[in-house]
């Protein structure tokens, strides 16, 4: 007798909202990212994961998705030419939850289907958002399978891709691109070929520690992670001085002088912070945030938030390169020359 396949669906809801007519560059971004999910919905839509010789095949509806960024772009450019009165009782932003919609479907086990479905999320985040920064944030989400909802917390804020399209947080560094989701599906499932939960390749550790960031993308402990994931790309070894670091930034990079002086410093300033943090003498704030108490807590918070975003700007700078070369890894060689005497 045949086996029947055993099914799962699953519905993620997101809610996700958007730029705002007054935000900086709009026109740009928000197109860009209603473009993007015109093809990354169907890039994205099937994938078949092994794990221990069963094979899992997923297929995932991001139609709400598209259509949330569809018609938030009609949205800003009606409010822009004036077709669209702000001040009339009807509210033309898009503001529904969006509706994922994920179906597993396997030969002789089901019980994993949370666990697979939960991991190609996490997947699906990063993949998204190394291609288009901020065109998946799932900070505030529930999962459910059945009809039932799962006790499980799926938060990753894409605002630490985001924050790569600000030009005075960037420095010297070139602003975001869009890049082609089929790219960076090849890519991603190039280094990260199972669900394993402890990393078995450089690049999948820095995957791993942007999910950790994307956690809490405020908190002053992910300058930890920050020098994480670019000592591991660039493979600077322990007692490896900053100079090493930053040269090898400089040349993967392929920054400019001025480029380079502006990143030095931004990442100074960031290393030393991590230095106090770690070693202490940096000033802790309290759990509670407040600022009337103490009127402190705000230039210290900016301060914290400005390094931090830099140092995720880098980061994606260095994957969007990553992928664009379709490189799995980086290797660095010596070469030592000597001048004779006269």
């Amino acid at each position: 007798m045949a086996i029947l396949p055993k099914k799962s669906q699953y519905i993620l809801e997101v809610r996700t909202y958007g730029r705002e007519i007054t935000d900086t560059n709009w026109e740009v971004i928000e197109v860009n990212l209603r473009d993007f999910w015109a093809i990354a919905k169907i890039s994205f839509r099937n994938k078949t994961v092994k794990f221990e010789n069963e094979l899992y095949d997923i297929e995932t509806d991001f139609e709400s998705l598209y259509e949330h960024f569809r018609d938030l772009v009609v949205a800003l450019q009606g409010i822009a030419n004036g077709t669209i009165d702000l001040r009339s009782s009807v509210d033309p932003f898009p503001r529904d939850p969006v509706i994922i919609t994920i179906n597993v479907t396997s030969i002789h086990d089901k019980r994993l289907h949370d666990s697979i479905v939960e991991n190609y999320i996490y997947d699906i985040f990063l993949i998204a958002n190394i291609s288009a920064p901020s065109s998946l944030n799932i900070y505030v989400s529930s999962l459910s399978v059945d009809g039932k909802i799962l006790n499980k917390e799926i938060s990753l804020t894409s605002t630490i891709f985001e924050v790569s399209y600000l030009q005075d947080i960037s420095g010297g560094l070139a602003l975001p691109s869009v890049l082609s989701p089929d790219d960076t599906w090849r890519w991603y499932f190039d280094i990260r070929k199972s669900p394993t939960q402890v990393s078995k390749d450089p690049i999948e550790r820095i995957f791993f520690a942007l999910l950790h960031m994307a956690r809490v993308s405020d908190s002053p402990t992910n300058v930890v992670w920050i020098f994480y994931c670019l000592e591991t790309l660039f493979d600077t070894k322990v007692g490896e001085n900053f100079r090493v670091l930053t040269d090898r930034i400089g040349i993967f990079l392929e920054l400019e002088t001025k480029s380079i002086a502006v990143v030095k410093k931004k990442l100074r300033n960031l290393y030393d912070f991590r230095s106090s943090l770690v070693h202490g003498g940096q000033p802790i704030i309290h759990p509670m945030h407040n600022d009337i108490l103490d009127k402190e807590v705000v230039e210290q918070t900016n301060k914290i938030i400005q390094g931090l975003d830099f140092g995720y700007v880098l980061i994606f700078s260095c994957l969007q390169k990553l992928v664009r070369n379709h490189w799995t890894s980086l290797a660095f060689t010596e070469i030592m020359t000597g001048t004779k005497a006269s």
